[in-house]
């Protein structure tokens, strides 16, 4: 084996064990180490091509980003045949232990508009679930989605997310979290805000008083603080809290301290009186 394919093999087998997040430019870069080989009359370009093409598409690549990644490559590496630094020649054999690594994981927000239908995704134990919430941000787009499961026992909460690198829902909070109606948040500035702990009991408030915006966070009672609340500046809100202790004790006075901070007007409603005029189930 010469030389030349033993840098070219070395460099797929560093584009084989590449982790998600760098595969397209160690593709990009196997492909420039190509077009040097191929300009200096050791290797044909349509079988590069064809061995560069079959490795992305192994590895997960869509087949157009591939190619335009392979495209890029050879022509650079043409332009300085096998015209490969020490430097060059050394990486392309030695794998890069930083770019093995996983890359932390991190939702695409909003979800893009060509991401597949979330209604079809199952939880690992707890399988489908009975009911999704849309968390969208201002512009109406996917944010993230809430997934509920219903049983005997109670419920199951799971937040669901898009990811940027694995581009696929997955079932992981994103990295910033938004009141639920944001767009009608933003497109009544009038209304007063409803806000409740969670998705049910903001849908049953909402249905009660429709002249106000409902909403709620994502967490339950002991997370108030992770929703970024801050679209709720200058607002008129009314904190809902279900009928139960620790949405009482807990809930809404840290509610009540963030609205403060994110300089809200706050009044505290009697949970116990609403729900029990609105059914006590409607916010389970």
């Amino acid at each position: 084996m010469s030389s030349a394919e033993k840098i070219f093999n070395a460099a797929l087998a560093r584009l084989s064990q590449a982790s998600e997040g760098y595969r397209n430019s160690e593709l990009n870069r196997a492909s420039y180490i190509a077009g040097g080989i191929i300009g200096a009359g050791h290797m044909s370009e349509q079988g590069a091509v064809d061995v560069l093409l079959k490795q992305a598409l192994a590895i997960g690549l869509l087949e157009k980003e591939a190619k335009s990644s392979i495209e890029s490559g050879l022509r650079r590496g043409q332009l300085k045949p096998f015209a490969l630094s020490p430097d060059d020649r050394r990486a392309a054999i030695k794998p890069n232990a930083n770019l093995l690594k996983k890359p932390k994981w991190q939702a695409m927000l909003p979800a893009p508009p060509d991401a597949p239908d979330y209604h079809l995704v199952r939880h690992y134990s707890l399988g489908t679930p009975h009911e999704f919430f849309e968390y969208l941000d201002e512009n109406g787009l996917i944010h993230f989605v809430v997934a509920r499961w219903n049983s005997e026992d109670g419920k199951e909460i799971r937040p669901l997310s898009f990811g940027l690198n694995e581009r696929r829902w997955t079932f992981k909070r994103p990295q910033r979290l938004i009141p639920l109606n944001m767009p009608e948040i933003i497109s009544n500035p009038q209304c007063k805000i409803l806000i409740c702990e969670g998705e049910t009991a903001a849908i049953a408030a909402h249905n009660m008083c429709e002249q106000m915006v409902a909403t709620c966070g994502h967490g339950g009672a002991q997370q108030a603080h992770v929703t970024d609340w801050s679209v709720l500046e200058g607002r008129e809100c009314l904190i809902l809290p279900d009928d139960d202790a620790a949405s009482i004790e807990t809930w809404a006075p840290a509610m009540q301290k963030i609205l403060f901070n994110v300089g809200a007007t706050v009044t505290l409603l009697d949970g116990h009186r609403f729900w029990e005029l609105a059914g006590e189930d409607a916010h389970e």
